[in-house]
């Protein structure tokens, strides 16, 4: 039914009214819709991630202050920002009173499986958001 529709423009017009999520479970199985829609393994993947934010509490000791829980074995599938800058990676877990840090952007990827301890003993956490899960 859907491949009477002979132009790949009228399909994808016809297809912008679906949301994300829901045009990814029906092209899942269906390689040429997957193929007239462009989507590809990479769209999965960036839908897949899990979007956090972090509001820290106001620091005033120049420790090192935890935020999050990250092992070696999976430190890789997470991305850190502070204040929305997204074009700085952070390499870090902590934060200290010279960041200026107002709020953390955490991305994490979709190879990662174990949410665990994950902010266990992180006390200057005074709000988590979770945007996209």
């Amino acid at each position: 039914m859907i491949f009477e529709i002979k132009s790949r423009y009228i399909l994808k017009y016809i297809f912008e009214y679906i949301s994300t999520k829901n045009i990814l479970g029906i092209s899942k199985y269906n390689n040429k819709l997957k193929i007239a829609l462009d989507k590809s393994l990479k769209d999965y993947k960036i839908f897949n991630q899990i979007e956090i934010e972090i509001i820290p509490n106001e620091i005033k000791n120049s420790e090192k202050n935890a935020f999050i829980k990250i092992n070696e074995s999976n430190k890789y599938f997470f991305h850190i920002y502070f204040n929305d800058n997204y074009t700085k990676r952070i390499k870090r877990n902590y934060i200290t009173e010279k960041d200026g840090v107002s709020k953390i952007n955490i991305v994490i990827d979709y190879e990662n499986n174990r949410f665990e301890k994950l902010f266990k003993n992180c006390n200057c956490i005074k709000e988590i958001n979770f945007f996209k899960m």
